[in-house]
């Protein structure tokens, strides 16, 4: 690379960080909506307050992680495993105790998290992300 940060990654890698960020964002409003914060609350039993913490920790870090593949940042990917992390504690106690879980949601916000860190994972080893 020349010095620039991130001034040999793909365009289409910074347009798939766009959608990220879109993705992303939904996930946060759910989580507002889900404490309360941004309109009534989302059906179904409360969750434990660490599982709320790793919804919040989730989605948040997948919006700055995302953010960083638009910017094709190097810090793109571990807010986007810890993003994906937290999406597997959250889904996980969702898709077992949950009354109201949605499995083909939960398979999709995981294979999107999955994905996402994993073309933050190649962009890197490509020297994609400065």
């Amino acid at each position: 690379m020349n010095g620039m940060t991130g001034a040999g990654a793909p365009g289409w890698l910074r347009a798939v960080g766009v959608l990220a960020v879109a993705w992303n964002v939904v996930g946060v409003w759910n989580y507002l909506v889900y404490v309360g914060v941004a309109g009534g609350a989302l059906p179904g039993p409360a969750m434990p307050a660490l599982v709320t913490a790793a919804f919040a920790t989730g989605v948040f870090a997948g919006v700055a992680g995302s953010v960083g593949l638009v910017a094709a940042r190097n810090w793109a990917l571990p807010l986007l495993l810890l993003s994906l992390a937290a999406a597997v504690i959250n889904w996980g106690w969702v898709l077992a105790y949950s009354p109201a879980a949605e499995p083909v949601l939960g398979a999709a916000v995981l294979a999107a998290a999955a994905g996402f860190a994993a073309l933050a994972w190649v962009a890197r080893r490509r020297g994609w992300l400065g």
